[in-house]
């Protein structure tokens, strides 16, 4: 079958480099504190652009905005990476202002739960985590990510 395409979306900070993770809702993911964490990222609709589709996963799962005006272009592109369950992960660094989560919200699903119906948040926290802490709590498979931005950025001294 055709493999399941997410794109996401790794904003970051820069002195000292900070990256926004977020730790998936839900019951299954409640304990999952270390290796749990993932970029803000979700599946692309038939009809969408992958870039617009980073974005609008972006905006329900964590409700923050970028910094005006930025548009693919200003996006610094980090590419693929396949996770275990053989999803492909496109992604994109957009550089933030600055680390306020204070705007935090995620969108929520619903499940059954025995006889009832129960909604949970999609992301149920996001936090800047600094580049010598960030493995620990981040996918493992999404690891490489960081560490090409984080490449590309070293690379470009101001």
């Amino acid at each position: 079958g055709k493999r399941k395409l997410s794109c996401g979306i790794v904003a970051f900070v820069k002195n000292p480099f900070r990256v926004l993770l977020a730790h998936p809702g839900g019951p299954k993911h409640m304990l999952s504190n270390k290796g749990g964490w993932t970029i803000p990222k979700g599946q692309l609709d038939k009809s969408e652009n992958k870039w617009d589709c980073a974005k609008r996963e972006f905006k329900e799962e964590t409700n923050l905005d970028f910094p005006p005006n930025i548009q693919k272009k200003d996006a610094i592109n980090l590419g693929n990476i396949t996770q275990r369950n053989n999803k492909v992960v496109k992604a994109w660094a957009v550089e933030m202002t600055d680390d306020d989560i204070s705007n935090f919200k995620s969108n929520t699903f619903k499940q059954w739960e025995g006889k009832h119906i129960v909604e949970y948040p999609e992301i149920d926290s996001i936090k800047y985590f600094e580049y010598d802490e960030f493995r620990v709590y981040l996918k493992r498979e999404q690891i490489p990510l960081i560490d090409r931005l984080y490449q590309q950025l070293k690379g470009k001294k101001e």
